[in-house]
């Protein structure tokens, strides 16, 4: 007799994240990242840019990261911040946090997500962010 079964596990979803590094006339590099993604492409962008040692900086706090040495890093920037733990990067534009505390502040519901916009906030699995912080390390290889 055969038996068939059916795993009532939830789904995993997976996310892609696709994107495109490029130089732009002046040769600075940038990033553009596919929908949802958008402000990971603003934050290599502006915040990281060329910069080989704080890249290489950061490649060995996702290792730390994973080697759970460390439980969480914050990295806050000019216009954007980066928050990694053992899990997942998530980046936040400056701005946001300004306006939930606006949005706390009156009185407005604070998880209202009329505010809220793909190139001001993402979030990813910290494998995802390493293989990007890896490929843009490649990408600015000379």
């Amino acid at each position: 007799m055969l038996a068939v079964g059916y795993n009532a596990a939830p789904l995993l979803s997976v996310v892609i994240m696709e994107y495109e590094f490029t130089f732009d006339a002046q040769g600075q590099p940038g990033a553009v990242f596919s929908s949802g993604h958008s402000a990971f492409g603003c934050w290599l962008t502006d915040e990281l840019s060329a910069n080989a040692s704080q890249l290489a900086a950061l490649i060995d706090v996702v290792a730390q990261l994973e080697a759970k040495a460390l439980y969480e890093h914050e990295a806050p920037g000019k216009s954007f911040s980066l928050l990694l733990d053992r899990e997942r990067a998530v980046v936040s534009a400056n701005s946001l946090a300004l306006d939930m505390e606006e949005l706390q502040t009156d009185g407005e519901i604070a998880g209202s997500t009329d505010f809220y916009d793909e190139e001001l906030h993402a979030e990813c699995g910290l494998t995802d962010f390493k293989a990007v912080l890896l490929s843009w390390q490649l990408f600015l290889q000379p």
